[in-house]
């Protein structure tokens, strides 16, 4: 109440500009996702069979991998642009 919600170019100035800044990542972890969850036929969910292969027979699957980049800090980020001769690659 009291406020014109419908006044967007008023708070359009406190909004960050989105930008793209290309970036090498110098490290990142490759972590296997463990699913111990014993799976039939009919309860395998659908949408996972885009990702992996499952033998039933078997009952073995192909487990999905996670790139992870959480402990990458933003200090060892790298910019790419036109200026970029050189990267660093080790740390």
């Amino acid at each position: 109440m009291g406020q014109d919600l419908g006044a967007e170019d008023e708070y359009a100035n406190l909004l960050p500009e989105e930008h793209f800044w290309p970036h090498f990542k110098p490290a990142i972890d490759i972590n296997n996702v463990i699913d111990q969850t014993f799976y039939t036929e009919g309860t395998w969910q659908s949408f996972l069979f885009k990702y992996q292969t499952y033998d039933f027979v078997l009952n073995a699957y192909t487990p999905p991998l996670f790139l992870n980049d959480f402990w990458l800090t933003s200090d060892k980020l790298q910019e790419l642009n036109e200026t970029t001769k050189t990267l660093r690659l080790t740390y």
